[in-house]
């Protein structure tokens, strides 16, 4: 008798177990549903502001802006309600070459059509900012491709000298304290290097020779790389190369790309090279 009964007892306590799992998975689920189906009780938050107390300086990075000028139809002056109150400092502008200035030729004088720049550059001016200028990049006429070096480093420097002496200069727009930055992101947009063919120190080399070469201005500001990061390659190479050769720095440039309340373009002034 007891050898037949211990098939049924192990039955029972299969289902017995069995309806011990469902009723706990039961249970936890039911948990889930309260928790997804039940709405939160609201609760009065309780907050004291000690006006009396310690303050932290606030940096205003705002007071910063830039713009790529991929947009046509951007132009400050269309949003000069809106970035008064920020009282914006600095207004940088990008596409310099291939958007803002056209460069042809007259037989074989360079000529210019600043129109598109000055529009831009007086909403600017009219925010109380200061335009801080990307040399970037290419004018047409001396290689298709935007990103590419110059065919005649000697036009290239003729262009930026005309720039310089346009924004900066006393019988031009006479604009103080404009940052000049070379190139954006070289690294990324032409893929430049600091050595071999296609080398951002030559180019950096020709904007230099042209700010020496501008007369009657403004004080202004000569600088780069304008990379994607701060990589210790480009910083040196190009602080080293400007000591050996005498070239001006007056700054030093990245870019930080992130989801933070960082700024965008970072930037080392006052550089003492010796």
């Amino acid at each position: 008798m007891s050898r037949k009964a211990k098939p049924k007892h192990l039955l029972q306590f299969f289902i017995l177990g069995v309806s011990f799992v469902a009723l706990v998975l039961g249970i936890y689920q039911f948990s889930n549903l309260k928790r997804w189906f039940v709405k939160a009780s609201k609760i009065n938050a309780d907050l004291v502001v000690d006006y009396a107390g310690k303050t932290i300086p606030l940096d205003p990075i705002w007071q910063n802006l830039a713009q790529g000028g991929e947009d046509p139809a951007f132009n400050p002056s269309s949003l000069t309600t809106q970035l008064k109150p920020l009282k914006p400092q600095m207004i940088r502008l990008d596409h310099l070459y291939d958007f803002y200035i056209t460069v042809g030729r007259d037989n074989n004088t360079l000529v210019y059509d600043y129109s598109k720049l000055d529009q831009i550059v007086k909403s600017i001016r009219s925010l109380g900012a200061t335009p801080f200028i990307s040399l970037s990049y290419m004018p047409s006429i001396l290689n298709s491709d935007i990103v590419g070096a110059p065919s005649s480093y000697s036009d290239y420097r003729q262009i930026v000298q005309d720039t310089i002496q346009h924004l900066s200069g006393k019988n031009g727009l006479n604009i103080p304290n404009v940052y000049y930055e070379v190139w954006n992101e070289p690294d990324l947009f032409g893929q430049w290097k600091t050595y071999g063919e296609k080398n951002y120190l030559d180019l950096y080399k020709a904007v230099s020779q042209a700010a020496a070469a501008t007369t009657n201005t403004q004080a202004f500001k000569i600088g780069g790389p304008g990379t994607t990061k701060l990589y210790k390659n480009w910083i040196m190479n190009l602080v080293n190369t400007s000591q050996e050769q005498g070239l001006r720095l007056d700054f030093i440039s990245w870019h930080t790309i992130a989801l933070s309340l960082t700024p965008t373009s970072k930037i080392l002034t006052n550089l003492n090279h010796g």
